[in-house]
């Protein structure tokens, strides 16, 4: 639960838990327990509400605080900067079985399939701008061949975001692994050595 007015957040569950508030029909696209992550984050806010006086339209208008820290979290657990369905709107939001099946990154939940509410509705065009790299990047081991681990399950799962179908998110960074990773490498113009390090992490992390 995140306040965009005073930046407070509260988390209800671990991220290795499932979502629990999305309609999941008998016989439809699986939407609680998809991929290796699945987050949901619910705003304090609803389209109208006067704060001090100011009547706030959409979370794009309010002051948004503490959101940069909530993607930079999403970051290290392997969630890329990027909106598969297109950013947020209140009406035409694409609702593909197939890319929520495929792509990694943000939804909302008018991106849900087999689900009809319209939130969040439009959301800040910078959000996935600013100094997070600088932040970030501390806190993010060096990886390389032979290590296990949550960050290796976050390596695998952006692998698999950037079109390498062979990784496995298994937690071991095997060779299958390494080879994925020095193709990102010269994709994003870095040493190609396998090893994902401070130089690595934000090839991994570009918004496509």
């Amino acid at each position: 639960m995140w306040d965009p007015w005073s930046g407070r957040i509260v988390q209800f569950y671990g991220a290795e838990e499932s979502a629990r508030a999305l309609e999941h029909p008998p016989g439809g696209v699986e939407t609680n327990r998809m991929g290796s992550r699945c987050i949901q984050v619910e705003a304090w806010f609803s389209p109208g509400c006067v704060v001090n006086g100011k009547t706030y339209a959409t979370l794009a208008d309010t002051p948004c605080k503490g959101l940069e820290d909530i993607v930079a979290w999403m970051r290290t657990l392997g969630i890329p900067d990027v909106w598969p369905s297109g950013r947020p709107q209140w009406s035409g939001n694409s609702r593909s079985a197939a890319t929520w099946r495929g792509k990694a990154g943000h939804y909302g939940h008018c991106h849900v399939p087999g689900n009809s509410h319209g939130d969040p509705g439009p959301m800040p065009s910078g959000m996935f701008a600013g100094g997070w790299q600088e932040a970030m990047m501390g806190k993010l081991p060096t990886l390389g061949k032979g290590d296990t681990g949550e960050h290796v399950e976050s390596v695998q799962g952006l692998l698999l975001a950037r079109s390498h179908p062979e990784v496995h998110v298994n937690g071991h960074f095997d060779d299958v692994t390494e080879t994925a990773v020095k193709a990102v490498q010269k994709w994003g113009g870095v040493a190609a050595d396998g090893i994902v390090g401070p130089d690595t992490w934000p090839v991994l992390l570009r918004v496509k």
